[in-house]
């Protein structure tokens, strides 16, 4: 019976995590409150959690203005795992004690970096 109880409670959990990341991400009201009197590429300041971060005014899905926080620079072991390696390398790069399989991205000015498989784009110095 407790199995039984366990594997329900599993289930509906799973299905719970898998119905949220279905749904589509929507930005914080500040986002787009930051970009109010704003243009496309304007700087901004957003204001979310407690924390502030700056970005940059982008335009969103449904044509209006919100704030893109800017994204800090990759580390440097990413750079440093695709030093001797060219773009599309298979690469490896450890930071905070965890190893990541990945490939070789050319970021241009900034160098070769080992993209970890499954992440977002990178922007780096130089990457826009």
């Amino acid at each position: 019976m407790t199995y039984k109880i366990v594997f329900v409670f599993f289930l509906v959990t799973l299905g719970t995590a898998f119905g949220a990341l279905a749904q589509p991400f929507q930005p914080p009201p500040q986002a787009y409150e930051a970009c109010e009197q704003a243009s496309v590429d304007d700087e901004c300041e957003l204001s979310f959690r407690g924390r502030t971060m700056s970005g940059t005014c982008v335009q969103g899905q449904d044509d209006s203005l919100l704030c893109h926080p800017s994204l800090p620079p990759p580390p440097q072991e990413a750079f440093d795992a695709c030093q001797n390696a060219s773009e599309g390398d298979a690469c490896k790069v450890t930071f905070h004690d965890r190893t990541m399989s990945g490939t070789c991205e050319d970021l241009g000015e900034a160098g070769l970096l080992c993209k970890p498989t499954g992440t977002h784009e990178f922007r780096g110095p130089g990457h826009d």
